[in-house]
């Protein structure tokens, strides 16, 4: 693996970047702290100029992350709530170019994709080691795990996708790898389960299912013996650490979930979303071209949805968040990103099911991003850089696939160099993302511990806040 980076700047760039993203950011906050968002902004910069990605990538999707970066510091300059909502506008920017330039790097260097993953694991493995200490004072294992976050949802999030790949690993691989894979689907379990986010939960039981039929459909009794001792072991993890001697009284698995449903139903919950959605829809018809601003969801609705409604500035949906937050100038390049990338995972997803290939890259990969899109519809995830960050880096590994270059790489670099129409202009975009990139590590450089909070004027200031599970940050 250090052959793969001796001498290869842009696999090594992007690697620095994604650890970046993966291992430390999430410690800062979740992403919302001081410096967590610069440190990413600059080392995801580094790596677009190592990858030189109009050289290796489709032209549409440089352009589709320039506008996208464009688009996200035009709404903090045009919408109402304005430039203080630009360390918002810095996450947009910089997921977009994580997703260009992991691509770009994993489509010159295949092999930088096995390392990546590790790092998606390894974040979870730090996550959970940053958590303990804090949920084990708490002397309750009912008490959700947030983590970094402070959030239990977006915590949960975080967790998935490493500890879905964590098992792939253990399922597919051998030796100190599968024990790693191992280790990281036990802990990342533990993580998941006493979180106690219910969605986050159903999209997780819903990936390791289909993890657990390609491993047995793809491996026959080899597969179903890794299975089961896979099971056993994050079965007993998860048991065992809500009791002695951990803790001095047991708490089982879904106690918490439990005692959560019991406070607020699932009907109760999924109530409360259906209003924050047409909260969102509401200041999107008010404002159609720039949105309402970042942050302005709860002030922007005030006065034209039912006053019994509860408010909050976050959408709990990061599809309509971009609408309602940017408008047509945001929400257009963003979702027609987003529809690209879906498009990628279902038909990964549909032809490794056809081909049986049940590999980690090839089928776990695309399982868990299209996992975390589908409970970002639900939830205000991207809010939070590292979980965004961590949908971009999946978003680019699958993406890379799709990009592969031809096996003569070096003389397609060639042609692309000198033969392709607008080959200059298209550097020229990459050299503006890279500027975009530094004007996001600027603002972002005090972090964003405001983003669930309305900005702007006094009146949203005073808008009345309602706390709901999940329904306020």
């Amino acid at each position: 693996m250090l052959a793969l980076l001796a001498g290869n700047l842009p696999a090594a760039a992007a690697l620095a970047a994604c650890t970046w993203w993966l291992l430390l950011a999430p410690r800062l906050e979740g992403g919302r702290g001081a410096g967590a968002v610069t440190g990413g902004a600059i080392l995801t910069a580094l790596a677009v100029l190592a990858s030189r990605p109009e050289r290796v990538l489709p032209r549409p999707a440089v352009w589709l992350a320039l506008a996208i970066s464009v688009a996200a510091f035009g709404v903090a300059v045009l919408a109402p709530t304005g430039w203080a909502g630009a360390p918002t506008a810095a996450s947009y920017v910089c997921a977009s170019w994580t997703t260009i330039a992991v691509a770009a790097a994993v489509v010159r260097s295949p092999k930088l994709r096995n390392l990546v993953l590790l790092l998606v694991v390894g974040g979870v493995l730090i996550e959970l080691a940053e958590s303990w200490m804090a949920w084990w004072g708490g002397t309750d294992a009912s008490v959700p795990i947030s983590g970094t976050f402070y959030w239990y949802d977006p915590f949960a999030a975080f967790m998935l996708a490493g500890t879905v790949i964590g098992l792939s690993y253990w399922l597919r691989r051998s030796g100190p790898l599968a024990l790693f894979g191992l280790v990281g689907a036990a802990l990342g379990s533990i993580g998941m389960v006493y979180s106690t986010s219910r969605a986050a939960i159903a999209c997780f039981a819903v990936a390791i299912g289909c993890v657990a039929v390609g491993a047995v459909w793809g491996r026959g009794r080899v597969g179903a013996k890794r299975l089961a001792i896979g099971a056993a072991v994050v079965g007993f993890a998860v048991w065992v650490i809500g009791g002695p001697p951990f803790f001095p009284h047991r708490s089982l698995p879904f106690a918490g979930t439990a005692g959560r449903a019991a406070g607020q139903s699932l009907g109760q919950n999924g109530s409360y979303r259906l209003e924050f959605w047409r909260e969102a829809l509401t200041v999107f018809r008010r404002h159609p071209l720039v949105g309402g601003g970042y942050h302005s969801l709860a002030s922007a609705a005030v006065g034209h949805v039912p006053p019994t409604w509860s408010l909050s500035p976050l959408a709990h949906n990061g599809y309509l968040q971009a609408l309602s937050d940017g408008g047509l100038l945001l929400g257009v390049p963003f979702l027609l990103a987003l529809a690209a990338i879906s498009w990628y995972v279902v038909a990964a997803l549909i032809g490794a099911v056809r081909r049986r290939d049940f590999s980690t890259g090839g089928f776990v990969v695309p399982l868990c991003l299209g996992a975390l899109l589908v409970h970002s519809a639900v939830d205000f995830d991207w809010s939070y850089a590292a979980d965004f960050e961590v949908v971009a880096i999946l978003a680019g590994l699958v993406a890379a696939a799709r990009w592969a270059a031809p096996a003569d790489g070096s003389a397609a670099e060639r042609a692309a160099a000198t033969g392709r129409p607008g080959a200059r202009l298209l550097s020229g975009a990459v050299l503006v993302g890279v500027a975009l990139l530094a004007v996001a590590a600027g603002v972002a450089h005090n972090g964003d511990f405001k983003q669930s909070l309305p900005i702007g004027s006094s009146a949203s200031r005073s808008v009345v806040h309602h706390s709901t599970s999940g329904g306020k940050a």
